[in-house]
């Protein structure tokens, strides 16, 4: 296992130190391989072999959006730091924050000040949350084992890393990683549900519980119709790491190069990006507020029809973003060798 650091902002808080961690895609069960010698990249977040370009992307079909300096301001602040590297954030309200890390960190924010704590034993890595109340959530281990904590209760549908975790109740809450299988949680059990790729999946969105959305490596776009996975078209072969919809119409994935593509309820466009840099995680609202977050401290927003870069107080790798309904968008960074950090960030009017 890896110690590393991470980065969070919101309130200009300085609190406890934590951490997260990457997999690889050649080795399903290796948190060390994920992080990787140069900077601590996690494979599905990672940069493909390959020229880059430097500036907008912008080739294939593409959506009306552009994207500029001009406009709308977005700024972000640090609010505290990990000493353990972060690895997933997931929020119910401003008040109500948690966040996952490495050596089984398990961080909250009340509102007021931050909890440390490591209640499933410290070691084993934490990699990703989703959950319907405080208290409620379903977390997803390097190992391969879910926590339920609604029912104070450990299940094991896999025995590889699970990257991601979405559902819609408690009784429809869906897995993945590098297993060839998708596990849905159906209040009871979980359910195998093959995929013909054997890509991991990165990321996951659901949408109800007869549509469903996964990304991975190589350009891997997946949909679930309710009764089995089917591979989608994908205008692009870099690798997707993070995908989020405000509506089966309306959905955005991020990865590679600068990579942000979006679905419009009949084809996968490319949309004019303002970074070329890694793209890891991207998160929105019922509002319509969009954020994006990837390789050295890059913080994207999307308003009025465009994506735009912010003004990043970090130069660290920024893990993961989770956006509340008043539009505030909480970052976490991992790094390999200084404190992580948490940003907060928001839209200037």
């Amino acid at each position: 296992m890896l110690r590393c650091a991470s980065l969070l902002l919101t309130f200009g808080l300085l609190g406890p130190l934590g951490c997260h961690h990457d997999v690889s895609s050649t080795d399903s069960g290796i948190v060390d391989s994920a992080l990787g010698e140069a900077g601590g990249q996690h494979d599905a977040k990672t940069k493909s072999d390959g020229p880059s370009v430097d500036g907008p992307r912008s080739d294939g079909p593409r959506d009306a959006q552009m994207a500029d300096k001009g406009g709308p301001q977005a700024t972000c602040r640090v609010i505290t730091r990990f000493s353990e590297r972060l690895t997933g954030i997931y929020g119910f309200s401003d008040t109500d924050i948690w966040i996952s890390g490495l050596n089984g960190l398990l961080a909250s924010f009340d509102g007021k000040t931050w909890a440390q704590t490591y209640p499933y034993g410290y070691g084993e890595d934490l990699l990703a949350l989703w959950g319907v109340a405080s208290k409620r959530l379903f977390i997803t281990f390097q190992s391969g084992k879910v926590v339920h904590q609604s029912i104070d209760a450990t299940t094991t549908p896999s025995t590889v890393a699970l990257l991601a975790v979405d559902g819609v109740s408690e009784s429809h809450v869906w897995v993945a990683g590098f297993d060839q299988n998708l596990y849905l949680w159906d209040g009871k059990g979980w359910q195998p549900k093959a995929r013909s790729k054997k890509n991991k999946v990165a990321d996951l969105w659901v949408a109800s519980t007869t549509a469903a959305w996964g990304v991975g490596s190589a350009g891997m776009i997946i949909r679930y119709d309710g009764s089995k996975w089917n591979d989608e078209a994908s205008p692009t072969t870099d690798t997707l790491s993070g995908v989020w919809g405000g509506s089966p119409s309306d959905i955005w994935a991020v990865g590679d190069k600068g990579r942000i593509i979006h679905w419009t309820g009949t084809t996968w466009n490319t949309v004019l990006s303002p970074t070329s840099e890694v793209l890891i995680a991207v998160s929105g609202n019922a509002r319509g507020d969009l954020w994006a977050v990837g390789e050295k401290g890059t913080v994207l927003f999307y308003r009025a029809g465009k994506w735009r870069a912010v003004a990043s107080t970090s130069t660290q790798r920024m893990e993961d973003v989770w956006v509340s309904n008043a539009g505030k968008a909480w970052i976490v960074g991992a790094a390999s060798a200084i404190p992580n950090e948490v940003l907060n960030c928001t839209i200037v009017p």
